[in-house]
Protein backbone atom coordinates (compact mmCIF):
# COMPACT_ATOMS: atom_id res chain seq x y z
CA UNK A 1 0.00 0.00 0.00
CA UNK A 2 1.92 3.34 -0.86
CA UNK A 3 0.81 6.43 -0.82
CA UNK A 4 2.36 9.35 -2.82
CA UNK A 5 4.93 11.55 -1.34
CA UNK A 6 3.01 14.30 -0.06
CA UNK A 7 4.70 18.19 -0.88
CA UNK A 8 6.91 19.25 2.00
CA UNK A 9 6.31 21.10 4.79
CA UNK A 10 3.07 21.65 4.94
CA UNK A 11 1.37 23.98 7.67
CA UNK A 12 1.67 22.81 11.21
CA UNK A 13 -0.30 20.41 12.71
CA UNK A 14 0.20 17.84 9.90
CA UNK A 15 1.50 14.55 9.34
CA UNK A 16 3.32 14.06 6.27
CA UNK A 17 4.10 10.43 4.70
CA UNK A 18 7.29 10.01 3.12
CA UNK A 19 8.70 6.45 3.23
CA UNK A 20 7.25 2.71 3.43
CA UNK A 21 9.19 -0.25 3.98
CA UNK A 22 6.52 -2.05 2.54
CA UNK A 23 8.58 -2.53 -0.38
CA UNK A 24 10.80 -5.80 0.65
CA UNK A 25 8.87 -8.79 1.67
CA UNK A 26 5.47 -9.69 2.79
CA UNK A 27 5.78 -9.77 6.68
CA UNK A 28 7.82 -6.31 7.01
CA UNK A 29 7.93 -4.99 10.85
CA UNK A 30 9.85 -2.61 12.85
CA UNK A 31 10.36 -4.14 15.70
CA UNK A 32 10.30 -7.05 18.07
CA UNK A 33 10.47 -6.66 21.44
CA UNK A 34 9.22 -2.78 23.43
CA UNK A 35 12.30 -1.24 24.51
CA UNK A 36 15.44 -1.78 22.20
CA UNK A 37 16.25 1.84 20.76
CA UNK A 38 16.88 3.99 18.64
CA UNK A 39 15.62 2.85 15.81
CA UNK A 40 15.57 6.30 14.01
CA UNK A 41 18.58 8.81 15.18
CA UNK A 42 19.06 11.93 13.53
CA UNK A 43 22.55 13.15 12.23
CA UNK A 44 23.81 15.92 10.10
CA UNK A 45 20.44 16.62 8.03
CA UNK A 46 19.92 12.70 7.88
CA UNK A 47 17.48 10.69 9.52
CA UNK A 48 18.45 6.90 9.57
CA UNK A 49 15.63 4.40 10.52
CA UNK A 50 16.25 0.37 10.93
CA UNK A 51 13.68 -2.08 11.39
CA UNK A 52 13.63 -5.74 10.83
CA UNK A 53 12.42 -7.75 8.22
CA UNK A 54 10.90 -11.05 8.18
CA UNK A 55 9.42 -12.83 5.18
CA UNK A 56 7.33 -15.23 7.05
CA UNK A 57 6.82 -16.31 10.60
CA UNK A 58 10.48 -18.41 10.89
CA UNK A 59 13.91 -17.81 11.00
CA UNK A 60 14.48 -15.53 8.07
CA UNK A 61 14.81 -12.61 8.70
CA UNK A 62 17.63 -9.67 8.29
CA UNK A 63 18.17 -5.67 9.60
CA UNK A 64 17.60 -3.34 7.08
CA UNK A 65 18.04 0.66 7.06
CA UNK A 66 16.89 3.67 5.14
CA UNK A 67 17.88 7.63 5.25
CA UNK A 68 15.97 10.70 4.59
CA UNK A 69 17.92 13.48 3.35
CA UNK A 70 16.02 16.93 5.11
CA UNK A 71 18.67 19.02 2.94
CA UNK A 72 18.08 18.12 -0.67
CA UNK A 73 14.43 16.51 0.43
CA UNK A 74 15.25 13.12 -0.82
CA UNK A 75 15.00 9.75 0.03
CA UNK A 76 17.48 6.74 0.40
CA UNK A 77 16.89 2.87 -1.14
CA UNK A 78 15.87 -0.01 1.79
CA UNK A 79 19.02 -1.27 2.17
CA UNK A 80 20.20 -4.85 3.44
CA UNK A 81 22.17 -5.34 5.98
CA UNK A 82 22.51 -9.72 5.79
CA UNK A 83 25.99 -10.80 6.58
CA UNK A 84 28.14 -13.24 5.18
CA UNK A 85 27.43 -15.38 8.27
CA UNK A 86 24.02 -15.19 8.32
CA UNK A 87 22.31 -17.86 5.91
CA UNK A 88 18.43 -17.97 4.75
CA UNK A 89 16.52 -20.53 7.12
CA UNK A 90 18.82 -19.37 9.89
CA UNK A 91 18.58 -15.93 11.09
CA UNK A 92 17.80 -14.36 14.12
CA UNK A 93 13.89 -14.55 14.53
CA UNK A 94 13.99 -10.71 15.47
CA UNK A 95 17.49 -9.54 15.38
CA UNK A 96 15.57 -6.10 16.93
CA UNK A 97 18.40 -3.41 15.09
CA UNK A 98 19.07 -0.34 16.29
CA UNK A 99 20.94 2.37 14.92
CA UNK A 100 23.23 5.51 16.02
CA UNK A 101 25.80 7.84 14.38
CA UNK A 102 29.28 7.57 16.01
CA UNK A 103 30.51 11.40 16.20
CA UNK A 104 33.24 10.58 13.08
CA UNK A 105 30.21 10.39 10.84
CA UNK A 106 29.99 6.50 10.97
CA UNK A 107 26.77 5.02 11.27
CA UNK A 108 26.71 2.14 13.73
CA UNK A 109 23.99 -0.73 13.48
CA UNK A 110 23.97 -3.03 16.48
CA UNK A 111 21.25 -6.04 15.93
CA UNK A 112 20.50 -9.56 17.87
CA UNK A 113 22.86 -12.52 16.08
CA UNK A 114 21.66 -16.33 15.46
CA UNK A 115 24.51 -18.39 17.10
CA UNK A 116 23.79 -22.07 17.40
CA UNK A 117 21.59 -22.62 14.44
CA UNK A 118 18.46 -22.35 13.12
CA UNK A 119 15.65 -22.39 16.00
CA UNK A 120 17.38 -20.12 18.07
CA UNK A 121 17.40 -16.45 18.91
CA UNK A 122 18.31 -14.30 21.78
CA UNK A 123 21.86 -15.56 21.38
CA UNK A 124 24.47 -13.19 20.84
CA UNK A 125 24.96 -9.43 19.31
CA UNK A 126 26.51 -8.19 16.45
CA UNK A 127 27.88 -4.40 15.67
CA UNK A 128 27.97 -3.23 12.08
CA UNK A 129 30.01 0.30 11.08
CA UNK A 130 29.14 1.59 7.58
CA UNK A 131 32.21 2.00 5.12
CA UNK A 132 31.62 5.60 4.51
CA UNK A 133 30.86 8.36 6.97
CA UNK A 134 26.89 9.21 6.65
CA UNK A 135 26.13 6.86 3.47
CA UNK A 136 23.94 4.50 4.68
CA UNK A 137 24.38 1.97 1.76
CA UNK A 138 27.98 1.24 2.18
CA UNK A 139 28.58 -1.94 4.26
CA UNK A 140 30.83 -3.63 2.14
CA UNK A 141 32.91 -5.01 4.89
CA UNK A 142 30.57 -5.19 7.61
CA UNK A 143 28.45 -7.79 5.32
CA UNK A 144 31.63 -9.86 4.79
CA UNK A 145 33.08 -9.69 8.21
CA UNK A 146 35.72 -7.68 8.03
CA UNK A 147 37.61 -6.37 11.42
CA UNK A 148 36.70 -2.77 12.34
CA UNK A 149 33.31 -3.17 10.37
CA UNK A 150 31.67 -6.50 11.99
CA UNK A 151 31.84 -7.28 16.07
CA UNK A 152 30.79 -9.95 17.49
CA UNK A 153 29.88 -9.20 21.43
CA UNK A 154 30.29 -11.79 23.81
CA UNK A 155 31.31 -15.56 23.40
CA UNK A 156 30.50 -18.21 20.88
CA UNK A 157 28.87 -21.04 22.99
CA UNK A 158 26.73 -23.31 21.02
CA UNK A 159 25.63 -25.43 24.00
CA UNK A 160 23.69 -21.71 24.70
CA UNK A 161 24.60 -21.57 27.90
CA UNK A 162 25.20 -17.62 27.25
CA UNK A 163 22.59 -15.83 25.74
CA UNK A 164 22.71 -11.96 24.49
CA UNK A 165 19.18 -10.21 23.39
CA UNK A 166 17.70 -6.25 23.02
CA UNK A 167 20.60 -4.14 22.70
CA UNK A 168 20.13 -0.45 23.16
CA UNK A 169 23.00 1.95 21.96
CA UNK A 170 24.16 4.93 23.88
CA UNK A 171 26.96 7.90 23.21
CA UNK A 172 28.04 10.35 25.75
CA UNK A 173 29.39 13.60 24.65
CA UNK A 174 32.94 12.95 24.63
CA UNK A 175 31.98 10.61 21.79
CA UNK A 176 32.11 6.96 23.56
CA UNK A 177 29.66 4.45 22.43
CA UNK A 178 28.19 2.08 24.50
CA UNK A 179 25.64 -1.54 23.49
CA UNK A 180 23.77 -2.66 26.73
CA UNK A 181 21.59 -6.11 26.24
CA UNK A 182 20.05 -8.40 28.18
CA UNK A 183 22.47 -11.34 29.35
CA UNK A 184 20.70 -14.81 30.45
CA UNK A 185 22.57 -17.85 31.39
CA UNK A 186 21.19 -20.63 33.49
CA UNK A 187 21.45 -19.15 37.05
CA UNK A 188 20.82 -15.80 36.62
CA UNK A 189 20.26 -12.56 34.30
CA UNK A 190 22.16 -9.41 33.89
CA UNK A 191 22.36 -5.88 32.13
CA UNK A 192 25.53 -6.04 30.22
CA UNK A 193 27.11 -2.74 28.74
CA UNK A 194 29.70 -2.97 25.93
CA UNK A 195 32.25 0.25 25.07
CA UNK A 196 33.85 1.72 22.32
CA UNK A 197 36.16 4.68 22.52
CA UNK A 198 36.74 4.81 18.55
CA UNK A 199 34.14 5.07 17.08
CA UNK A 200 32.47 1.22 16.74
CA UNK A 201 35.79 0.17 15.44
CA UNK A 202 36.60 -1.71 18.19
CA UNK A 203 34.96 -2.88 21.90
CA UNK A 204 35.66 -4.00 25.00
CA UNK A 205 34.68 -7.04 26.02
CA UNK A 206 31.97 -5.95 28.07
CA UNK A 207 30.84 -6.10 32.02
CA UNK A 208 27.97 -6.93 33.70
CA UNK A 209 25.92 -3.94 35.75
CA UNK A 210 22.73 -5.91 37.30
CA UNK A 211 21.89 -8.96 38.25
CA UNK A 212 19.06 -10.82 39.24
CA UNK A 213 20.49 -13.31 41.21
CA UNK A 214 17.92 -16.53 39.80
CA UNK A 215 16.02 -17.48 36.67
CA UNK A 216 12.93 -16.24 37.30
CA UNK A 217 13.29 -12.47 36.98
CA UNK A 218 14.28 -10.84 33.99
CA UNK A 219 16.16 -7.54 33.03
CA UNK A 220 15.48 -5.69 30.08
CA UNK A 221 17.56 -2.45 29.28
CA UNK A 222 15.18 0.85 28.45
CA UNK A 223 17.47 3.77 27.14
CA UNK A 224 17.32 7.35 27.81
CA UNK A 225 17.85 9.25 24.54
CA UNK A 226 20.88 10.20 23.89
CA UNK A 227 22.12 12.95 26.01
CA UNK A 228 24.08 16.56 26.03
CA UNK A 229 26.04 15.25 28.78
CA UNK A 230 28.70 12.28 29.76
CA UNK A 231 25.89 10.50 32.25
CA UNK A 232 24.37 7.32 30.85
CA UNK A 233 20.71 7.09 31.93
CA UNK A 234 19.01 3.49 31.86
CA UNK A 235 15.35 1.94 32.89
CA UNK A 236 15.55 -1.74 34.54
CA UNK A 237 12.62 -3.24 33.62
CA UNK A 238 12.35 -6.82 35.71
CA UNK A 239 9.86 -9.50 34.70
CA UNK A 240 8.76 -11.91 37.12
CA UNK A 241 8.59 -15.05 35.21
CA UNK A 242 6.73 -17.02 37.90
CA UNK A 243 3.69 -14.97 37.78
CA UNK A 244 1.55 -16.48 34.54
CA UNK A 245 0.63 -14.08 32.28
CA UNK A 246 2.38 -11.42 33.60
CA UNK A 247 4.83 -8.74 32.28
CA UNK A 248 7.27 -6.40 34.55
CA UNK A 249 6.61 -6.02 37.95
CA UNK A 250 9.07 -3.25 38.78
CA UNK A 251 10.85 -0.36 37.46
CA UNK A 252 14.10 1.05 38.25
CA UNK A 253 16.49 3.84 37.72
CA UNK A 254 20.25 3.68 37.13
CA UNK A 255 23.26 6.52 35.76
CA UNK A 256 26.69 6.63 35.28
CA UNK A 257 29.12 9.31 35.20
CA UNK A 258 31.98 7.90 34.51
CA UNK A 259 31.71 6.15 31.79
CA UNK A 260 29.74 2.95 32.35
CA UNK A 261 31.93 1.82 35.05
CA UNK A 262 30.50 3.32 38.48
CA UNK A 263 26.53 3.14 38.71
CA UNK A 264 24.44 3.82 41.33
CA UNK A 265 21.24 5.58 42.29
CA UNK A 266 19.72 9.21 41.40
CA UNK A 267 19.84 10.48 44.85
CA UNK A 268 23.73 9.24 45.41
CA UNK A 269 22.95 7.31 48.11
CA UNK A 270 24.28 4.36 46.71
CA UNK A 271 26.68 3.43 43.77
CA UNK A 272 29.53 0.52 43.24
CA UNK A 273 32.21 -0.19 40.92
CA UNK A 274 29.98 -2.64 38.10
CA UNK A 275 33.47 -3.92 37.02
CA UNK A 276 34.09 -5.35 40.44
CA UNK A 277 30.71 -6.58 40.55
CA UNK A 278 26.97 -5.64 38.94
CA UNK A 279 24.59 -4.63 41.30
CA UNK A 280 22.14 -6.92 43.23
CA UNK A 281 18.45 -7.87 42.70
CA UNK A 282 18.98 -6.84 46.69
CA UNK A 283 20.13 -3.76 46.21
CA UNK A 284 17.76 -2.04 44.03
CA UNK A 285 15.54 -3.33 46.24
CA UNK A 286 16.78 -2.05 49.31
CA UNK A 287 14.61 0.52 50.73
CA UNK A 288 17.33 2.74 51.86
CA UNK A 289 18.16 3.57 48.10
CA UNK A 290 16.69 5.45 45.39
CA UNK A 291 16.85 2.84 42.62
CA UNK A 292 12.79 2.06 42.49
CA UNK A 293 10.51 3.87 40.59
CA UNK A 294 7.58 1.62 40.63
CA UNK A 295 6.45 -1.32 41.82
CA UNK A 296 2.65 -2.64 40.11
CA UNK A 297 1.88 -3.64 43.94
CA UNK A 298 2.17 -0.14 45.04
CA UNK A 299 -0.53 0.57 42.55
CA UNK A 300 -2.88 -1.87 42.56
CA UNK A 301 -1.92 -3.53 39.73
CA UNK A 302 -0.81 -6.76 38.24
CA UNK A 303 1.78 -5.68 36.13
CA UNK A 304 3.54 -2.33 35.47
CA UNK A 305 6.81 -2.08 32.92
CA UNK A 306 8.46 0.96 31.81
CA UNK A 307 7.58 1.79 27.95
CA UNK A 308 9.68 5.10 27.37
CA UNK A 309 12.50 7.34 28.94
CA UNK A 310 13.34 11.33 28.45
CA UNK A 311 14.90 13.92 30.23
CA UNK A 312 14.76 17.47 30.57
CA UNK A 313 16.86 20.40 30.11
CA UNK A 314 17.50 20.21 33.36
CA UNK A 315 18.72 16.36 32.46
CA UNK A 316 16.13 15.37 35.24
CA UNK A 317 14.85 11.88 33.78
CA UNK A 318 11.33 11.16 32.71
CA UNK A 319 9.68 7.75 32.46
CA UNK A 320 5.92 6.65 31.25
CA UNK A 321 4.62 3.36 32.64
CA UNK A 322 2.56 1.05 31.34
CA UNK A 323 -0.29 -0.66 33.69
CA UNK A 324 -3.00 -3.22 33.79
CA UNK A 325 -4.28 -6.71 35.33
CA UNK A 326 -4.51 -9.85 33.95
CA UNK A 327 -6.23 -11.07 32.28
CA UNK A 328 -4.79 -7.95 29.97
CA UNK A 329 -8.03 -5.42 30.51
CA UNK A 330 -7.80 -1.44 31.99
CA UNK A 331 -4.65 0.18 30.61
CA UNK A 332 -3.24 2.87 32.37
CA UNK A 333 -0.54 4.94 31.49
CA UNK A 334 1.86 7.50 34.24
CA UNK A 335 4.73 9.47 34.04
CA UNK A 336 7.43 9.10 36.51
CA UNK A 337 10.11 11.94 37.62
CA UNK A 338 12.30 12.81 40.38
CA UNK A 339 11.57 15.75 42.58
CA UNK A 340 14.78 15.82 44.27
CA UNK A 341 13.75 13.61 47.22
CA UNK A 342 11.44 11.13 45.66
CA UNK A 343 9.90 9.90 42.40
CA UNK A 344 6.54 11.13 41.69
CA UNK A 345 4.20 10.62 39.06
CA UNK A 346 1.05 11.45 37.18
CA UNK A 347 -1.61 9.67 35.42
CA UNK A 348 -1.45 10.17 31.76
CA UNK A 349 -4.42 8.23 30.58
CA UNK A 350 -6.43 5.77 32.70
CA UNK A 351 -8.90 2.65 31.74
CA UNK A 352 -8.02 2.57 28.05
CA UNK A 353 -8.32 -0.60 25.94
CA UNK A 354 -5.38 -1.20 23.47
CA UNK A 355 -1.66 -1.62 24.54
CA UNK A 356 0.27 0.11 22.34
CA UNK A 357 4.09 1.33 22.55
CA UNK A 358 4.12 4.91 23.40
CA UNK A 359 6.40 7.55 23.00
CA UNK A 360 7.38 10.32 25.69
CA UNK A 361 8.64 13.77 24.99
CA UNK A 362 9.73 16.44 26.48
CA UNK A 363 9.00 19.92 24.74
CA UNK A 364 9.75 22.83 26.52
CA UNK A 365 10.17 23.69 30.38
CA UNK A 366 7.14 21.37 31.84
CA UNK A 367 5.56 20.76 28.62
CA UNK A 368 5.04 17.05 27.51
CA UNK A 369 4.34 14.71 24.87
CA UNK A 370 2.83 11.48 25.49
CA UNK A 371 1.38 9.33 22.25
CA UNK A 372 -1.18 6.61 23.62
CA UNK A 373 -2.55 4.28 21.40
CA UNK A 374 -7.05 3.74 21.68
CA UNK A 375 -9.60 1.79 19.96
CA UNK A 376 -11.99 3.66 18.46
CA UNK A 377 -14.35 1.73 16.90
CA UNK A 378 -12.88 -0.92 14.84
CA UNK A 379 -9.76 1.07 14.19
CA UNK A 380 -6.73 1.94 16.75
CA UNK A 381 -5.63 5.30 16.74
CA UNK A 382 -2.84 7.43 17.78
CA UNK A 383 -3.80 9.86 20.35
CA UNK A 384 -1.32 12.81 21.70
CA UNK A 385 -1.81 13.66 25.00
CA UNK A 386 -0.14 17.01 27.25
CA UNK A 387 0.69 18.00 29.77
CA UNK A 388 2.42 21.83 30.48
CA UNK A 389 2.35 21.14 34.73
CA UNK A 390 3.59 17.78 35.04
CA UNK A 391 0.52 16.69 36.59
CA UNK A 392 -2.49 17.35 34.72
CA UNK A 393 -3.21 15.60 31.24
CA UNK A 394 -5.73 16.24 28.21
CA UNK A 395 -5.89 14.88 25.05
CA UNK A 396 -4.37 16.94 22.22
CA UNK A 397 -5.52 15.71 19.10
CA UNK A 398 -5.64 12.62 17.46
CA UNK A 399 -2.30 12.54 14.98
CA UNK A 400 -4.14 10.52 11.90
CA UNK A 401 -7.33 12.22 12.10
CA UNK A 402 -5.66 15.89 12.28
CA UNK A 403 -4.01 14.90 8.73
CA UNK A 404 -6.77 13.03 7.45
CA UNK A 405 -6.02 10.15 7.76
CA UNK A 406 -9.02 8.65 8.94
CA UNK A 407 -11.03 5.43 9.29
CA UNK A 408 -7.80 3.17 9.28
CA UNK A 409 -5.24 1.85 12.00
CA UNK A 410 -2.30 3.87 13.21
CA UNK A 411 -0.27 2.31 15.29
CA UNK A 412 3.01 4.18 16.28
CA UNK A 413 6.53 2.65 17.43
CA UNK A 414 8.77 5.39 17.83
CA UNK A 415 9.71 8.85 16.78
CA UNK A 416 13.74 10.22 16.35
CA UNK A 417 15.42 9.08 19.63
CA UNK A 418 17.69 12.52 19.12
CA UNK A 419 14.52 15.08 18.61
CA UNK A 420 15.45 18.05 20.35
CA UNK A 421 17.97 18.29 17.60
CA UNK A 422 15.47 18.62 15.43
CA UNK A 423 13.24 21.71 14.02
CA UNK A 424 10.45 18.60 13.19
CA UNK A 425 10.56 15.22 14.20
CA UNK A 426 10.00 11.88 12.24
CA UNK A 427 7.72 8.76 13.70
CA UNK A 428 7.46 5.48 12.34
CA UNK A 429 4.21 4.23 12.40
CA UNK A 430 2.10 1.24 10.77
CA UNK A 431 -0.84 3.04 8.79
CA UNK A 432 -3.60 0.96 7.24
CA UNK A 433 -5.59 -2.04 7.34
CA UNK A 434 -2.27 -4.11 6.15
CA UNK A 435 0.01 -3.33 9.21
CA UNK A 436 2.65 -5.98 9.24
CA UNK A 437 4.96 -2.84 7.54
CA UNK A 438 5.55 0.33 8.42
CA UNK A 439 5.80 4.07 7.30
CA UNK A 440 8.11 6.82 8.42
CA UNK A 441 6.11 10.62 8.57
CA UNK A 442 7.54 13.36 9.31
CA UNK A 443 4.61 15.63 11.96
CA UNK A 444 5.55 19.37 11.82
CA UNK A 445 4.59 19.96 15.45
CA UNK A 446 4.23 18.62 18.79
Amino acid sequence: MKRPLPTYFRPSETLQFIHSTDSKGSAVNLISGTTNSPVIYYYNNKTYQVWKQRESTGYDSRAMIWAYNHETETEGSDYDLRTVGEVSGNTDYHPSPVVIVADDGHIVVAQEFPRVGTGNHNDAITIKRSDNIEDETSWVNAKAGTAGYWTFVGTWQPDNSERLAYPSLHKDSSGNLYVICRRYVSGGNWLRIYKSADHGVSWDNGHDITYSGNTDLWHYPVPFKTTTNNTLRLGVRVLDTTISGSGAQKNYYIESTDGGVTWGDISGSHSQDTTVSPILQATLDDAAYDYLVANCADFGHDTMWMSAATIDDSMIPYMQTIEYDIPAVDYGYRMFWWDGSNWVNSIIKDNTNVLGRMTLIHVLDNEFASTIVELEGANNTLDLYKTYNLTDWAKDRDIAESSGLTGQTFISTHYTFNYPKLKYRMLVARWGIDVNYSDIFVEVTI
